[in-house]
């Protein structure tokens, strides 16, 4: 096996990788025949491997190399991504389970990766529909859980409706994470009145839910002064009227 791929970590880290990128451990049993008794062995096992791999190990390896590579090419749901892709009329799962022991085959994975990454669609909605099906309020409460970062860039692309794209910046804001809140603080300067009173709307949940943005009264107050959208100014008196009487 090429020392490209993650050989050096223990089978229960392995397995924990492979899992995280919702790949289930039937999806493993299904596609590449791992039988439900080592994968138990595998999830106790957290000793680095030593000596000959076996099988098994291989798909996973193989399993988490491709996962891992098309995450780094943009791809939100990279074992979606492997399901549906084709080496030469044989799905790329199967080919995989089937040549995992040929040691020329990690070449041949990365090859067919990069050449499938070329031909699919790899924006920001494709991906989220690739992901949650439909952009609804539903979808949005659980992707600003599992994927803020696609969330962001759904809010970046100005192909969408600025009303969506307001729709997205509220459910990002949701929680009051520290690690959003300069993004939302940098929205309330927006040209549409929509992200800007969806800004506006956001980091009043960051008020309420910690005392170190108190000081959002104050950029609020002068926001007031300056927003020339009636309907944001509107948002802005009601939410600082919340936020005299919190």
């Amino acid at each position: 096996m090429s020392s490209s791929l993650p050989e050096n970590i223990s089978d229960q880290e392995l397995i924990n990788r492979i899992t995280s990128r919702n790949v289930t451990e039937f999806d493993l049993m299904k596609e590449f025949q791992i039988s439900d008794s080592a994968l138990r062995k595998y999830k106790k096992n957290n000793q680095l491997s030593k000596g000959r791999i076996s099988e098994p190990r291989k798909k996973l390896l193989l399993l988490e190399f491709s996962l891992a590579f098309l995450e780094k090419k943009g791809l939100s749901d990279p074992f979606v991504f492997l399901k549906d892709a084709y080496v030469d009329e044989v799905p790329l799962l199967k080919f995989i389970n089937d040549y995992a022991k040929d040691r020329s085959i990690f070449i041949s994975i990365k090859q067919v990766l990069n050449s499938k990454v070329g031909e699919v669609k790899t924006n920001a909605l494709d991906r989220y529909r690739a992901k949650y099906k439909f952009l609804n309020d539903e979808t949005l409460v659980v992707a600003s859980k599992q994927d803020p970062e696609l969330l962001k860039e759904l809010i970046e692309d100005k192909e969408l409706r600025p009303s969506t794209r307001a729709d997205i910046l509220e459910a990002l804001a949701v929680g009051a994470r520290d690690d959003y809140f300069n993004y939302l603080l940098s929205k309330c300067e927006e040209t549409s009145p929509h992200i800007r009173e969806a800004a506006f709307n956001g980091l009043y949940e960051y008020f309420v839910a910690d005392p170190k943005y108190y000081s959002l009264m104050d950029h609020f107050s002068e926001k007031f002064k300056s927003e020339s959208a009636a309907g944001v100014k509107i948002t802005l008196k009601n939410l600082m009227e919340e936020m005299r009487a919190a």
